[in-house]
């Protein structure tokens, strides 16, 4: 069936009918502005901005049910709605990264430390000033324009309590398992490495303009790019917490844990640019309704929140990058003898499926981590699909670096020497047998 015959069977509500239902769901959020306005500054609260978000959420929700974004009337209301989402949502974050700064045991001086908090105090305040403009405009929305009533009552202070800090048990686990943990420390570790290849080439510069930040941001730092980044460290620290987390070696170990620390900073950080580049490219790009646009436009400081966005929120996940790299190659020195080995592809070999999978089985038989690099593309050596969509990008390529402990790059070094088993297998060193079952 056509969309167009879809549409002609939905039911349409009347402008009318739908301001009732919006008169119930609205509510919630209008106690949560009355709040607000009791308060002689920015709420200090993580939960209020948690509550505030699904709030919003929930309305939005409710308003993309009904398509109202698609009205005229309603567009603006809709936007808005979603504007509240995003800045909710950084303000929760900056509010639940300075809560947990002290327990990241991250490797900040002293004069970092009051640079990070400063700059996130002042996106607070712009989360705080932004969302007091946009439920002023909700609210002349509602009042002007929609005849919505205002409840007088407000969202009670001790909703937005913030909960008792986390507590745990003793760890009394006893060191059994030390030789498993000792594997996988260096396992993390490359992990994060390989995700840490991908920003080398990446710097923030505080000389520029917002224009060119906003063309940097459209060229590098896309939704696309943040979602695929976010999946990804979200691999390393969820590896991380089910093989180390609350283990003999995480509590002996300071490096091990400010490695967590560090991945859990660089998470947080993706996060915010992701709702704050969110909000950036629907409102460049000019939402559905042109009008609902400019009017959001003059509600928004654009500027501000393009540098914040940059220096803070991207800046501070690169910073944190650099740092956790050095952490994991501390990691991987202590409990590997880790090298990095740059091996000449012969000049009458193509790195095909057949050279790929002997490289993964090395890799694989010694069962530690080792990553492989073409022309600045890193991945997974253990990975038969990361590595074969990695070299077929490079097929040109002649060289090929590896990083990982030294017997299995000896043995890698070998297959190289051997053509990667291009003579056929029976013709590689007894060293490689293993690879000929």
């Amino acid at each position: 069936m056509s969309s167009s015959v879809d549409e002609s069977l939905a039911k349409i509500i009347s402008e009318e009918d739908f301001r009732k239902l919006l008169q119930r769901e609205i509510q919630g959020l209008l106690r949560i502005r009355n709040f607000l306005q009791g308060l002689s500054g920015a709420p200090t609260m993580k939960r209020f901005y948690s509550c505030l978000m699904e709030e919003a959420r929930e309305l939005k929700n409710f308003l993309d049910d009904f398509d109202a974004r698609n009205n005229q009337r309603y567009a603006y209301l809709t936007e808005l709605v979603l504007s509240l989402v995003s800045f909710s949502a950084v303000g929760y974050l900056v509010r639940h990264v300075l809560m947990r700064y002290p327990r990241y045991h991250l490797r900040d001086d002293r004069d970092h430390f009051i640079e990070y908090h400063k700059m996130a105090e002042e996106v607070l305040s712009g989360c705080h000033g932004a969302i007091l403009r946009l439920f002023d405009a909700v609210h002349r929305e509602c009042v002007e324009e929609l005849e919505i009533r205002i409840p007088e009552d407000r969202v009670d202070e001790a909703s937005f309590t913030d909960p008792l800090p986390r507590m745990h048990l003793p760890h009394t686990v006893d060191d059994a398992d030390e030789k498993v943990e000792s594997g996988e420390a260096p396992m993390v570790a490359t992990m994060f490495l390989q995700l840490a290849d991908q920003f080398e080439h990446l710097v923030v510069s505080s000389d520029l303009e917002p224009g060119a930040i906003v063309e940097f941001l459209a060229e590098q730092c896309t939704e696309d790019h943040l979602r695929r980044w976010e999946a990804q460290i979200y691999v390393v620290q969820r590896k991380y917490d089910t093989v180390i987390k609350g283990s003999p070696i995480e509590g002996r170990e300071d490096r091990v844990r400010a490695l967590r620390g560090h991945i859990s900073m660089v998470l947080h950080h993706f996060e915010m640019v992701r709702y704050q580049s969110h909000f950036l490219e629907h409102l460049r790009e000019g939402i559905r309704c042109r009008l609902s646009a400019g009017k959001l436009g003059e509600v928004i400081e654009w500027d501000a929140l393009v540098r914040q966005l940059y220096e803070f929120s991207f800046g501070k996940a690169l910073h944190y990058i650099k740092q956790g790299r050095e952490l994991a190659k501390e990691i991987l020195g202590k409990y590997t003898n880790v090298l990095e080995r740059e091996l000449e592809v012969p000049g009458d070999v193509v790195l095909h499926a057949r050279p790929a999978s002997l490289i993964v089985g090395i890799v694989n038989y010694h069962g530690t981590p080792v990553s492989l690099r073409v022309e600045g593309e890193t991945c997974d050596a253990s990975s038969m699909i990361q590595v074969m969509m990695t070299v077929g990008r490079h097929s040109e390529a002649r060289a090929v670096t590896f990083l990982g402990d030294e017997k299995p790059l000896d043995h890698l070094e070998l297959l190289f020497r051997h053509r990667l088993g291009e003579g056929g297998l029976d013709g590689l060193p007894s060293e490689l047998e293993y690879l000929r079952g």
